[in-house]
Parts: structure tokens; C-alpha cells; sequence
């Protein structure tokens, strides 16, 4: 193969994501531009105080993402390229571009803008993004594709003749719930009250299926009857998930920027000690580093006298931290809500 990877391969998406690092690192390289792939979908964020400074930015890093795919063979679909004009201000009506003063164009296509008031929206790995970034249209459009699903559940839902009520609840767990929770992490954070009590509503519908309890009955015992936990309390569990993710990324980090400033100090002729102070940890207790380990927690000094420390707090606890209170202030308002 001259170029690209093999498809079909166990390697391929490893190799494709070698294979366009490269574009990555060219894209971000730029002020103010933040680009991210997820497979082969590529998303760009642009930042900018208006459109006057966002546009031609994005047309810049649009004509380098050209010049980076002519060059290694990776072709753009025009066709699939979306872009969105996200904004906190109130002055809608000057989002649209109605005399066509800011277009955005890769590949010698005009990308459609979507601004506050279109009658489409972008699309983000299936999720609908508007104007305010609420999710309140990705929730709207999740539960009514939940809502087709659970009229085709209820026509196997029979007692007699349909399946048995574990094959059952795994079924609509699987087909119906699976549809309403994808990317309720990010909804659930950000959507309106009202956006949150009609995913709960349809999801309380599946419980009723999964139960064989009537519409009547209230969604608190339809749940507990499906053996189903709380919509909120499978988006808080996810949520708390994505933060231990983002709390192990942030400690891996954290410690590459560590050596990497102490490379940079190195190789500007900076003479770097470096001090290791534990506890007993299975260790003999005659080495080197737990005996300073044992003079550190006795005096209270960490580094030798006339030597300034490199910090003088632990970085990775801080990261830590605030990460923690970050995501207890978000527990104590979703609580709340």
C-alpha cells in the first residue's frame, strides 16, 4: 500500500490514528484553535469575540487541513462538513449571515453555518448541538426516537406469547433504553428541567414495559417493579465515571509536564535533586530515601539547606483536589434540581 491503512484490520484504527497525529498537532498548533478526532470524525473549534475574527481564522486552518490532505492522500467529503456559530449574546438576528459576507470553504465548498433560528442543527456524533449549547434539542430528538422504539417493544410485549420477563428487560434495556441514554452525561448537565422530566417520563414508559404494570401506575413503583435505578442516578454514575477518567488523564498529565520541566531545566544546565520521600512501603528501612523519608516527616524539611525546592506542593494532589470539589459542587446543585 502506497498510502492509508488496510481496512478490516485489528490494526487499522490504530494505524489511521498515527497516520493523521500529525494533522492534529498542525491544527492545534494554532491560537485559539482546538481540533480533536473521535474515529474519523474530525471537529475544529474556532474561538473568536465575533465573526469578524472567527471567520477568517477558521478559513485559514480550513485551507491548511486542505493542503495537509492533498498532500497525504486523505481526502475531505465537503458534503459532510457542518459548522455552528455558538454565542451567549442576545442579539440573534445579526448571527445570520444573510448578505453571504463570511463564508466558510474547504475544499472549494461553502459550508452551511448554523446559527440561532435555522431550521437545521449540527450534528456531533449523533447529537444535535443549538446555538446555546443546552442539549434541549438533542433531549427532544432522543426521546422521540425512544418513543418509535417503544411503540415496536410493546408489540412483542405480550405475556402469553412474548418472551420472558428477563429476556424482556434485557431487551428493552438494550433497544429502547440505550437510545435514550446516549450522551445524557453531557444533557443531563446542561438541558433545562423541562428537557430532564420528558427523558424521565419516557424512560418511567419502559419501566412500564419491562413491569407489565399499566399506565397508571406511577413512575417511582414502575421503577422499583422493573428493577430499573433512576434515570438521574444513571447520569450521576456516568457522569462520576467520565470524572475519574478525566481526574486519571489530568494525573497523567500532570506527570509529563513534571519530567518535562525537569528536562528542560537539565538541559539548560540546571543541576535538578531529586528527593523521593514515602513512608514504609515494603521497603528496607536502611535505604537512602526512607532514611530522608524519616528526617523529612521528623524536621519537617523536605529539600537541604540553601537548596530551593522545585514546588512546593504536590501537584497531582492539587489537580486532584479541585477536580473533587469541582464535582461535589455539581452533585450539591443536580441534587438540588
Amino acid at each position: 500500500m502506497l498510502r492509508g491503512v488496510p481496512q478490516g484490520s485489528v490494526l487499522g484504527p490504530y494505524l489511521f490514528s498515527l497516520y493523521v497525529h500529525p494533522l492534529l498537532n498542525l491544527l492545534n498548533s494554532f491560537a485559539g484553535v482546538t481540533a480533536d478526532m473521535y474515529a474519523d470524525d474530525l471537529s475544529i473549534i474556532v474561538k473568536g469575540q465575533s465573526r469578524e475574527d472567527a471567520i477568517p481564522t477558521a478559513n485559514m486552518v480550513l485551507k491548511k487541513l486542505h493542503a495537509w490532505s492533498q498532500e497525504n492522500g486523505l481526502a475531505i467529503n465537503p458534503s459532510k462538513c457542518e459548522a455552528a456559530w455558538f454565542t451567549l449574546s442576545t442579539h440573534t438576528e445579526s448571527d445570520y449571515d444573510r448578505e453571504g459576507k463570511w463564508p466558510l470553504v474547504v475544499a472549494g465548498c461553502q459550508i452551511p453555518v448554523m446559527t440561532m433560528g435555522a431550521s437545521r442543527t449540527t450534528k456531533l456524533l449523533g447529537m444535535d448541538l443549538d446555538p446555546r449549547l443546552t442539549l434541549n434539542v438533542a433531549a427532544t430528538k432522543q426521546c422521540a426516537a425512544t418513543s418509535q422504539r417503544i411503540s415496536q417493544l410493546r408489540c412483542i410485549a405480550h405475556k402469553e406469547a412474548g418472551p420472558s420477563p428477563h429476556d424482556l428487560r434485557t431487551f428493552v434495556i438494550g433497544y429502547g433504553a440505550s437510545k435514550l441514554r446516549y450522551g445524557s452525561e453531557l444533557i443531563w448537565a446542561v438541558a433545562t428541567d423541562s428537557a430532564k422530566n420528558g427523558m424521565q417520563k419516557t424512560y418511567a414508559t419502559l419501566a412500564r414495559i419491562v413491569s407489565g404494570v399499566p399506565s397508571t401506575v406511577d413512575p417511582e413503583s414502575a421503577l422499583l417493579e422493573a428493577n430499573m435505578p433512576p434515570l438521574h442516578v444513571v447520569r450521576l454514575r456516568a457522569r462520576l465515571s467520565i470524572f475519574e477518567n478525566t481526574r486519571a488523564c489530568q494525573t497523567d498529565w500532570t506527570e509529563d509536564r513534571i519530567w518535562q520541566r525537569l528536562l528542560t531545566l537539565t538541559c539548560a544546565g540546571w543541576s535538578v535533586h531529586l528527593q523521593f520521600c514515602y513512608g514504609h512501603c515494603g521497603v528496607h528501612a536502611n535505604e537512602l530515601a526512607d532514611q530522608y523519608a524519616m528526617q523529612a516527616m521528623a524536621t519537617g524539611q523536605y529539600t537541604e539547606h540553601e537548596i530551593a525546592p522545585l514546588w512546593h506542593t504536590d501537584l497531582l494532589t492539587c489537580f486532584t483536589t479541585l477536580l473533587t470539589n469541582k464535582w461535589r459542587s455539581t452533585i450539591r446543585q443536580d441534587t438540588r434540581r
